[in-house]
């Protein structure tokens, strides 16, 4: 019997139950229905009269029964035990609750957010640079035209790159999936359909799917948006999502990756490997705790340790709009939403058990004060900061995170070489068993990537890095994430990586035709599933490539 099924349908359906297995119709026990007598708020009491216990079966182990109220009366409450209220209270019978109650003083949905400022410390003088909380539309310059606010530029991704690679234990990774116009059908449309094949061919369904990551060219059509991806993405425990504008050409509109997992067969050879299950948290009901999703996405999934969160931005739960304040309110806000939905998840997780993560912005300006509201509440994850032309609802920051069980269990190092003029900076994490591995990875001119020294200038270096130096750059970042791995090569191992690199109308330190080649080179060698993102600015003037890249094997 399925969702939406007529009266009919399920009388037939209960009563061949009863029939064939002695299902009682009525239920299987421990299941009440409330009946409201009494509340501070009302101002008469309901008295029952009269009462009959029809026993609908009457049998000794598992017996049912319901109760018939035949009568009521009201009872006027004394006016001091209305609202527990000691004072004389007028009370006119003849308005409305809403009108009885607009003289009493309701708690707001901003009056919820009063705990934000309990975690403030001092973040020292506030240069012209740094001004946080200026207009959060205020956008990059660079590559903005102020006089309509379109992006002067984007860039073309190719159609056919898109990489799909399966592991044996039931993970799936999707990248670089595009959409465009087809006919009359939509780049999302075309885009969630190429999705569904591939799926399809490697019997998975659209229900496996436990992750997706949308970047568009225009956030303008949001909703647009929304309404096809619903059409086709399933609507009961749909994949967690993050949404972000990005320059793209208006001839590949958005670019896709996925993650899906799908438990191994029993009858498969890979019988013998651990079964994981996964477990979806996707509340749509507003209320003051966190906020519902603006879309067809889950809060939340577990897969096993491994919990995925969808992207977070500062969303007042109670009225689902930005929250006013500047960068520093739209920071406590989102990871605030991000710890109590991981908590959610699981009592014994918290923000620190966070193990990798980006954080999104609209200005570079906004860097510092994302970086240290972050880690005044932990240090544990390596975080990516990355500048973006628009958010959802406008926001200036969206947190994109993951979460791990035993994220106390995870070591961590930095470490780094020089390649040419250039260097590479990474950060890793892995847990004890390293089945599970994160990495950051700059590239940048010079040897100065220190966060402190950000500016809005663009210090690039002149000379574009080589193709072959691209590639020792790349090479020894996936060394650092397969490290402890088997040294046989092409390894069983499947790196996932979101490939940032910066673009801009003045200069363009990189290409991605020089990006794809590089990966094409270590294919060979490697597993490798990668999405390449153009964006506009990362964590430092002179960083041109910012990798983030993932593997676990659990």
């Amino acid at each position: 019997m399925q969702w939406g099924s007529s009266r009919f349908l399920l009388d037939f359906c209960v009563g061949f139950q009863n029939e064939k297995y002695g299902l009682n119709i009525c239920g299987e026990g421990g299941e009440y229905e409330t009946f409201t007598l009494d509340c501070p708020l009302f101002t008469k009491s309901v008295i029952i009269e009269e009462f009959e216990t029809v026993m609908h079966t009457n049998d000794t182990i598992a017996p049912v029964g319901y109760i018939n109220f035949k009568k009521f009366c009201l009872l006027k409450k004394p006016v001091g035990k209305i609202l527990n209220l000691s004072f004389e209270l007028n009370v006119d019978e003849n308005q409305s609750f809403r009108d009885r109650m607009a003289c009493y003083r309701v708690r707001s949905p901003l009056a919820h957010l009063m705990d934000l400022d309990d975690l403030e410390i001092d973040l020292g003088t506030v240069t012209d640079g740094d001004n946080f909380d200026d207009d959060a539309s205020e956008n990059n310059s660079i590559i903005i035209d102020q006089t309509d606010g379109q992006v002067c530029f984007g860039e073309l991704i190719e159609t056919d790159s898109v990489s799909c690679i399966g592991y044996p234990n039931g993970w799936t990774w999707i990248n670089s999936l595009t959409g465009y116009w087809v006919d009359d059908k939509s780049p999302v449309i075309v885009a969630l359909e190429k999705l569904r094949d591939l799926l399809q061919e490697r019997n998975l369904e659209l229900t496996d799917v436990v992750a997706v990551t949308l970047y568009v060219r225009d956030m303008t059509e949001f909703l647009n948006m929304n309404a096809q991806y619903a059409s086709i993405m399933c609507r009961i425990s749909p994949p967690v999502r993050v949404c972000v504008e990005i320059p793209l050409s208006e001839y590949t509109p958005i670019l896709i990756d996925v993650v899906a997992y799908k438990p191994p067969s029993k009858s498969s050879s890979n019988s013998n490997l651990p079964s994981i299950s996964k477990h979806t948290m996707h509340v749509q009901s507003i209320s003051h705790w966190a906020p519902a999703n603006i879309g067809p996405y889950s809060q939340a999934i577990r897969v096993g340790d491994i919990i995925y969160v969808a992207g977070q931005i500062a969303l007042v739960p109670g009225t689902l709009n930005i929250v006013e304040g500047g960068i520093r309110q739209q920071c406590r806000l989102s990871l605030r939403h991000v710890s109590r939905i991981i908590k959610a998840v699981d009592p014994n997780i918290q923000l620190r058990d966070v193990v990798q993560g980006i954080c999104y912005v609209t200005h570079t300006k906004y860097i510092h004060a994302a970086r240290t509201e972050w880690e005044k509440r932990t240090n544990n994850a390596i975080v990516d900061y990355i500048v973006v032309s628009r958010l959802p609802k406008d926001a200036i920051v969206e947190w994109h995170l993951w979460a791990h069980r035993h994220n106390s269990r995870f070591e961590y190092e930095e470490t780094g070489c020089c390649v040419d003029n250039y260097r590479v900076s990474i950060r890793r994490r892995w847990n004890y068993e390293n089945n599970v591995a994160a990495i950051v990875t700059y590239i940048s001119s010079g040897s100065c990537t220190s966060l402190s020294a950000i500016t809005d200038s663009l210090e690039t270096s002149t000379e574009s890095i080589s193709a072959i130096g691209l590639e020792e750059a790349f090479r020894y970042s996936l060394k650092r994430l397969l490290r402890g791995e088997p040294t046989s090569t092409p390894t069983d191992a499947i790196c996932s990586l979101r490939i940032f690199y910066k673009v801009s109308q003045d200069q363009k330190p990189i290409c991605r035709q020089l990006i794809n080649a590089t990966l094409n080179n270590l294919r060979v060698e490697y597993r490798i599933v990668a999405t390449v993102i153009p964006v506009l600015h990362l964590h430092h003037p002179n960083t041109f490539v910012s990798i983030c890249a993932l593997r676990h094997n659990t």
